[in-house]
């Protein structure tokens, strides 16, 4: 396993699109589950870095306070429509602030 420590503190930054590190994409668990991609719409962030692996696509981010550091996996090159994904986190927005009564009726129009 070719796992490279940082020598220098080095950091990631979380985007809409991933874990951005030396020009690649990563993911993880956590940023799904902590929805950090839809914060990051907003605004994003840099994440440090502890340590990466080259061969396997294993990117290691540092975790706060008594957490377990974080494991990160390599996207795919895959290319995404910028203005899909927009109108994708926008018509979300919405359906979130619907009231559900209203999304259920909304729902069965369409059928």
């Amino acid at each position: 396993m070719d796992d490279r420590v940082m020598d220098q503190e080095q950091f990631a930054i979380v985007t809409i699109q991933g874990i951005c590190f030396r020009n690649q994409y990563y993911s993880c668990r956590e940023a799904l589950k902590e929805r950090w991609y839809e914060k990051a719409m907003i605004k994003g962030w840099m994440i440090t870095i502890s340590k990466y692996n080259v061969h396997e696509d294993k990117l290691i981010l540092r975790a706060s306070q008594n957490k377990p550091d974080i494991i990160c996996s390599r996207i795919n090159d895959v290319e995404v429509n910028t203005k899909n994904r927009e109108a994708y986190f926008t018509q979300m927005q919405q359906l979130k602030r619907m009231p559900r009564r209203k999304r259920r009726r909304k729902d069965r129009n369409k059928l």
